[in-house]
């Protein structure tokens, strides 16, 4: 990659990302498990934990599919073909 295509890429990233920062409808739930008390407290933490958890492993395989995918790239210059996401019964 040319020092100026990686300063493209670069930028076009830094773009992409101040849009979907700067974006006013997104928003996240926040849990706030410290505001609860007795049992509800611990299972409010492991509910977030094991959320988070599965938040890691999607975003790591992500990346790792992603990596696959440049290096294909890099090898065959050819794109991997993308599937689409399963249709569910009420699509």
């Amino acid at each position: 990659m040319t020092p100026t295509r990686r300063r493209t890429v670069q930028l076009a990233g830094a773009l992409v990302l101040a849009g979907v920062v700067g974006v006013p409808r997104y928003a996240s739930a926040q849990v706030n498990c410290d505001t609860m008390v007795g049992p509800a407290r611990s299972d409010c933490s492991m509910g977030a934990a094991r959320v988070q958890g599965q938040k890691s492993e999607i975003a790591a395989t992500v990346a790792r599919q992603r990596t696959d995918a440049a290096n294909l790239y890099r090898v065959t210059r050819k794109r991997p073909k993308t599937m689409s996401a399963p249709k569910t019964v009420g699509d």
